[in-house]
């Protein structure tokens, strides 16, 4: 098989058997998407014919050919697989049976706690681009994806709900003492309202933390006003010494 990058022709030609085949590839996220920063790792999603290798069996392949390996495990709440390993750069890739992805448009009828996941699936592989599709089957997916009406009714009338639930807990947090319940509560609607507003102009919601560079309006120019106002650098430094004294520091963990 070619992606057109070695490292994954390399892993992924090994895992595949006879009976079970990668039916396609695709890449999302910053590395894909022109948003590549130094934190930009590269995601890809790979969809199997049937089950996807255990998280047991992928870890052995990558360390059989050499690579670094960092986190590997099997989500089935959110019907995956996930493994990060290191050749150069690090690889995040994420494993999915067909008959799971091949779905991912009817499950947003019917959000559960893992709704931004959801929502996400779809805006990266429209977004992301195709690294191996012989038979063309996730091309022809992507054009039948759309933002119908029924789509469109059925996330405001949730989304829309859990929106409004906060804001009345945001006017009381408003004029109580203290901020921390207050930003927890602001975070929340800001997610909400980004993809409230993504639905508008029918459109599926991406990462909420690249939403100010990819897009423009008012909870854009809120957010970068914010941004002004937190001094993050400050803010940031002193999390960290206060994590510090109580004996806790960043993690070096690489998760997938």
């Amino acid at each position: 098989m070619k992606t057109g990058i070695e490292v994954l022709d390399k892993y992924l030609s090994e895992l595949q058997t006879k009976n079970n085949k990668v039916i396609g590839v695709y890449g999302q996220g910053s590395y894909f998407t022109k948003q590549k920063d130094e934190f930009s790792d590269i995601d890809v999603i790979v969809v199997w014919q049937s089950s996807y290798p255990s998280y047991r069996q992928r870890i052995i392949v990558a360390k059989e050919i050499g690579y670094k390996t960092h986190d590997f495990k099997d989500l089935p709440y959110v019907q995956k697989g996930l493994d990060a390993f290191e050749v150069n750069e690090i690889y995040n890739l994420g494993h999915i049976k067909s008959s799971d992805f091949f779905k991912f448009d009817k499950d947003i009828a019917n959000l559960g706690d893992y709704y931004e996941e959801q929502l996400m699936r779809l805006e990266g592989f429209l977004s992301g681009k195709i690294l191996y599709d012989p038979k063309g089957k996730l091309d022809k997916y992507r054009n039948k994806i759309k933002i119908t009406p029924r789509v469109k009714k059925v996330l405001r009338s949730q989304i829309g709900e859990w929106l409004e639930e906060d804001l009345k807990l945001l006017k009381k947090a408003t004029v109580r003492a203290g901020s921390a319940y207050y930003l927890r509560i602001l975070t929340e609607i800001i997610t909400y309202l980004s993809i409230l507003t993504e639905l508008e102009k029918g459109k599926f919601p991406g990462s909420i933390k690249w939403y100010e560079t990819r897009k423009n309006g008012e909870l854009v120019d809120l957010l970068n006003d914010l941004e002004k106002k937190l001094e993050k650098r400050t803010t940031s430094q002193k999390i960290l010494t206060i994590s510090r004294q109580l004996g806790f520091k960043p993690s070096t963990k690489i998760e997938a």
